[in-house]
């Protein structure tokens, strides 16, 4: 398995943001030490990316519900150009 120059380009890419989210987060670590409140701090964050991508999440599950057979059956007049 080869892989070609796309894919070599968007590995090393993937790869140096993994090192350099790591090398922050060691860095974090060391400055600050080590989290006491962890369940806060991730909860927090949580909350912060479901506000900021509301928009996102609520059309990705929406396009799932139209897709299903049930509800296209339950909009039999309505019809869709793609």
């Amino acid at each position: 398995m080869s892989l070609d120059r796309r894919q070599m380009e968007t590995l090393r890419t993937v790869t140096r943001v993994a090192v350099q989210v790591a090398a922050v987060l060691l860095i974090l670590l060391v400055v600050f030490g080590p989290p006491g409140q962890l369940g806060t701090i991730l909860g927090l964050a949580g909350a912060g990316l479901t506000v900021a991508l509301k928009d996102f999440i609520v059309g990705f599950l929406g396009w799932f519900v139209l897709m299903e057979k049930t509800a296209s059956a339950l909009a039999t007049g309505w019809k869709s150009t793609g």
